[in-house]
């Protein structure tokens, strides 16, 4: 039976797509750089990386680690203003969220987006109570899919559930060597942003086509 269920956020819960990639056009052209393409910024999105990670990867080496994030704070500006009018959660979250919570099950969401704008993200859309615990990106701390997320937040908060009661739902590579690397079991959210080859190939126990297949684990 499964007790916890973690969400990855940008892809899963919500279709940020155009909204991500439309804020760093808009920072490569603040920073007057020219803008990479749209395919290489849904590449470096699908990859799961942090967002300092994305801007050093679309800009190249020049751009130091300070420098990222100098245009990760453009960005998140950016995306305060106009992005979360752009982004839009996907059918049946609401619904599945409120289902879980009267079922007794714990939710968590812990995405490699700052935990702020994650926080503010989740408040805005009106979901935030019914999510049990919040990890964003914290300074020092390795993000997904390395285990340090869960082992430092989630494990702590829900002691008496076990990683076998576990899934993680997802929709990139870094969801599902999360799971793996915890021990939970994996469920791929196919209609994101994740590389579908690279998925596949790490072949998640369980796989989604849309957010409402969720009902589908709901004891």
């Amino acid at each position: 039976m499964i007790r916890l269920f973690i969400f990855d956020f940008d892809g899963t819960l919500a279709d940020t797509h155009e909204a991500i990639v439309t804020c760093v056009e808009a920072t490569f052209d603040a920073f007057r750089h020219a803008r990479p393409s749209r395919a290489t910024i849904t590449e470096a999105i699908g990859a799961g990386l942090s967002m300092p990670e994305v801007m050093r990867h679309l800009h190249g080496p020049t751009l130091d680690i300070d420098s990222a994030e100098c245009w990760t704070a453009r960005y998140r500006s950016l995306y305060d203003t106009t992005g979360l009018r752009q982004a839009k959660l996907f059918p049946g979250v609401i619904a599945i969220l409120k289902r879980l919570r009267e079922k007794g099950a714990h939710t968590a969401v812990v995405s490699n987006k700052g935990l702020k704008a994650v926080e503010r993200a989740l408040s805005h859309y009106g979901i935030r109570n019914d999510i049990d615990l919040v990890v964003g990106d914290h300074p020092g701390m390795p993000r997904k899919p390395d285990p340090a997320p869960y082992l430092r937040f989630v494990m702590p908060r829900f002691p008496g559930i076990t990683a076998a009661q576990t899934i993680v739902v997802g929709d990139t590579q870094a969801d599902i060597g999360f799971a793996r690397a915890i021990g939970a079991q994996a469920c791929w959210a196919r209609y994101g942003y994740g590389d579908t080859r690279r998925c596949e190939q790490l072949t998640p126990e369980q796989i989604i086509d849309k957010f409402e297949d969720l009902k589908t684990y709901i004891a």
